[in-house]
């Protein structure tokens, strides 16, 4: 039973084929060529084949679950395919370091921008300010050169208990002239005319001490006064960072 649906098969299929090689010869227009038992469909003018379908519109049109073998191609241009289990889902964007892989597209909303994580009712995928451009760098150039005014708080020193401080007063003596030896009640002019002995008083110290004040504190305040100038014409202000590319599975 099943050879015999086979052979029978076989047969169908090779009758098909001499018709569209007959066709090619003589010019027999077989377009829209099938049976309604047969499920093959051929339109020799578009270069069109239906498995399953009458009206094919690519150039093998296959309503039904193709069994192959093998493929040709590197696949990049099946669509519309689910993912299979444990493969990337549906728009998930991941970061590489070369090309996106095959059916993955760039996700060009992140072209120079840091990703910030969101959750609950925040705006997904919105974006803040302008990107960076190609190994870009920020700068703020609004920092001119300027003072500072500095104002110390008024202190106290600590105290330092009672105490005082004594004053070193160093000895010395006076010079004057003595009167003539035996002249009693000898005037002043006769000093003063060279007539008495030249003579010096003993030496002596005042002994002199500053009275104590007790424990007590000094307050010092120093007064407002104005830093150097400082300023920069700009400051760089990038943060490390490497640039990778973003790419959305499809």
């Amino acid at each position: 039973m099943n050879s015999a649906s086979s052979l029978s098969k076989l047969l169908v299929a090779r009758f098909l084929f001499l018709l569209v090689v007959l066709s090619s010869l003589v010019g027999f227009p077989l377009d829209h060529l099938h049976a309604q038992s047969s499920p093959l469909t051929v339109q020799p003018s578009t270069g069109r084949v239906g498995v399953g379908n009458t009206n094919p519109a690519y150039t093998l049109d296959v309503s039904g679950t193709v069994n192959a073998t093998a493929f040709r191609g590197d696949g990049s241009q099946i669509t519309n395919l689910p993912p299979a289990s444990g493969g990337s889902p549906s728009g998930m964007i991941v970061f590489f370091a070369g090309s996106c892989p095959a059916g993955w597209s760039e996700y060009t909303p992140a072209d120079g921008r840091f990703i910030v994580a969101i959750s609950g009712a925040k705006t997904n995928a919105g974006t803040v300010g302008t990107a960076l451009a190609n190994l870009g760098t920020r700068t703020i150039t609004d920092v001119p050169a300027h003072t500072h005014s500095i104002d110390p708080p008024s202190t106290a020193t600590d105290s330092q208990g009672s105490h005082s401080h004594g004053i070193t007063d160093p000895e010395h003596a006076h010079s004057y002239t003595k009167p003539p030896t035996g002249r009693g009640g000898s005037s002043f002019n006769e000093v003063e005319s060279g007539e008495g002995t030249p003579a010096t008083t003993g030496t002596a110290a005042t002994g002199i001490t500053i009275n104590s004040a007790g424990a007590h504190t000094h307050n010092v305040d120093v007064s407002l006064f104005t830093s150097g100038s400082t300023g920069s014409a700009s400051v760089d202000v990038t943060m490390p960072y490497i640039q990778l590319r973003a790419c959305q599975a499809p």
